[in-house]
């Protein structure tokens, strides 16, 4: 929440570039795009800042996961089983490499810098965020939070889904195992969610595509190190997707 925070009461982000930005002058109509935990992380922001978020005229979920994921019910689990709660996170990174068992992130780490370089900016635990996006909890976080959700603040906004859809091969060797099991629940999926945990149960929610990509193809420029896959590429042309969304946006009348 901290980056929303900043962004629409102190003008602060980062640009295209990457660049920190201060003192931004937003026009009448904002444009969300939400991946992956960025999603559930705008909705919870906007239901409990509703004055904040008055601006957002359109929401991408851009494989945003709304309804949580199978993959953090079963990592979730695990945590339960494994450790108490007070040390959870102490366990972090064997509950990371329970997710990827073939990346050694300490090697990364002391190569490319430390995984958790905002770490003393997070509002919770890693533990805890990984509970969140249990398909429990973002369900319980709907039904508590239902006056916003059917509110006008919220069915006013369109909210444009865009989800990938993969195979087992499509993915890197490590990430097989997770297609295979939500496979059990969709066929399409992008590793790591499936489709209806993209979207929002509403009348303004429009599915606008699947594409051929998994979870971090959508997202990442290609990973420094292969670690013997040929799937780290990460060749989706994310550029002319984000062109394409705010083009619809454009002829929509909602980019003014």
């Amino acid at each position: 929440m901290v980056d929303f925070d900043r962004l629409l009461t102190k003008g602060e982000g980062r640009d295209a570039n990457g660049e920190m930005r201060s003192n931004a002058a937003f026009k009448e109509n904002m444009i969300a795009i939400g991946y992956s935990k960025g999603m559930p992380d705008l909705m919870t922001y906007m239901a409990h800042n509703p004055e904040k978020t008055k601006k957002i005229k359109a929401i991408f979920s851009y494989a945003g996961a709304i309804g949580g994921s199978y993959l953090a019910d079963s990592i979730n689990n695990v945590v339960d089983s494994l450790v108490d709660e007070d040390k959870a996170d102490k366990y972090f990174d064997k509950i990371i490499s329970t997710m990827c068992p073939f990346i050694d992130l300490d090697k990364l780490s002391e190569k490319f810098g430390s995984n958790y370089n905002r770490l003393d900016e997070m509002e919770s635990s890693p533990s805890t965020a990984i509970n969140s996006l249990t398909t429990e909890y973002r369900a319980k976080f709907i039904r508590d939070n239902k006056a916003y959700f059917e509110s006008e603040a919220w069915n006013n906004i369109p909210i444009f889904t865009i989800t990938g859809s993969v195979t087992p091969k499509d993915v890197p060797y490590f990430q097989e195992s997770s297609t295979r099991s939500l496979e059990k629940y969709d066929i399409n999926n992008d590793m790591q969610l499936i489709t209806e945990q993209a979207q929002f149960p509403c009348d303004m929610n429009i599915h606008l595509a699947y594409v051929n990509a998994h979870h971090w193809d959508l997202a990442f420029q290609p990973f420094p190190k292969t670690f013997l896959s040929t799937k780290l590429k990460h060749p989706f042309p994310k550029l002319a997707a984000a062109n394409a969304m705010w083009l619809i946006c454009a002829e929509l009348g909602l980019a003014v």
